[in-house]
């Protein structure tokens, strides 16, 4: 982190996710998933099955404290153990709203990794050059997409937007063109009431400016109004935006080997654009060679025998 730190230093807005490291000034959030993995450990429970996640997933804090009593009320020492041990931002009722992004786990990350699994085996120089491979031919295709886009909005986000004006069943009561009540009932009867603002941008149950999209409340709103949700929702998620983001030229990389005769001087690069070449250690190549040609003469000898299995570290006769 304190690499990445030089690298990059600590703008305004960043995020940082993870299941173990610190950052500098960032705004530090701890994968729900590793957490409930470590915590089960330790502590089960129905009561820890119904609130834990439920407390993470709450937008307030009103929401998330009705969660953590239970929890604590249950166990005092769990709760103990889980502020102790896990500092971090964890529920998104404690997130900030400038990164647009209410993500509670770092599937990102973990969708990464899967994407190199099968790199990961190749020297670190190889890999990292695979990789930026990898990432240019995302970042063109994503370009070719832009470049097809015509509306305002990414297309999935208003889809979504579609999706949860239907059917939407509440009580709306202005207080201005721009500002207004919507109100309803859950599952369990139980009423319940949201502000929302159009010009901010903002309503009281945090979803909308935790995201960027609309949330069910305010596009119940936007219908009184008979406008466009895609008019309210953040420029987070906006076509240009998106073109912005994949515009990125990456440089080319120079060729490692070169040509020892002397047409090829003048082709070489000065020293400040010269990469560097690592070699690879003899003394341990030759080792390993030796390692490989004496277990397979041991491999052998069992073959003639008639021995089914090897040891381990050797080779297996079927």
């Amino acid at each position: 982190m304190e690499m990445l730190n030089k690298a990059i230093g600590s703008p305004i807005g960043l995020v940082i996710s993870t299941d173990a490291g610190k950052g500098n000034r960032w705004e530090n959030r701890e994968c729900m998933r590793h957490l409930v993995k470590n915590f089960q450990k330790r502590y089960r429970g129905e009561v820890f099955e119904r609130n834990l996640w439920l407390a993470a997933m709450a937008y307030r804090r009103l929401t998330y404290k009705r969660h953590y009593k239970l929890i604590n009320e249950a166990c005092p020492e769990a709760m103990k153990w889980l502020i102790d041990n896990h500092k971090l931002l964890w529920t998104r009722s404690m997130f900030s709203h400038i990164s647009k992004c209410d993500y509670c786990t770092n599937n990102i990350a973990e969708t990464f990794n899967s994407w190199v699994r099968n790199e990961k085996s190749l020297p670190v120089i190889d890999l990292l050059d695979k990789i930026r491979h990898m990432i240019m031919e995302r970042f063109c295709t994503r370009a070719y997409i832009a470049a097809k886009l015509t509306r305002k909005i990414l297309p999935h986000v208003t889809k979504g937007l579609h999706d949860k004006s239907r059917n939407l069943k509440f009580s709306i009561t202005k207080c201005t063109p721009m500002v207004g009540e919507v109100g309803g009932v859950n599952k369990d009867l139980i009423p319940w009431r949201f502000t929302v603002d159009l010009e901010k941008k903002e309503c009281s149950c945090r979803y909308w400016q935790m995201s960027g999209p609309s949330c069910v409340h305010a596009i119940a709103f936007i219908g009184t109004r008979r406008v466009e949700p895609e008019d309210f929702v953040d420029k987070y998620y906006s076509v240009q935006k998106f073109k912005v983001a994949y515009t990125i030229l990456f440089s080319h990389c120079f060729v490692l080997n070169y040509r020892d005769d002397e047409s090829s001087m003048d082709e070489q690069p000065t020293m400040e654009e010269q990469p560097l070449a690592f070699e690879p250690p003899l003394a341990m190549e030759e080792q390993s060679m030796s390692v490989v040609t004496a277990n397979t003469a041991r491999a052998k000898k069992r073959a003639k025998k008639g021995t089914k299995k090897a040891k381990k570290n050797n080779l297996i006769r079927l």
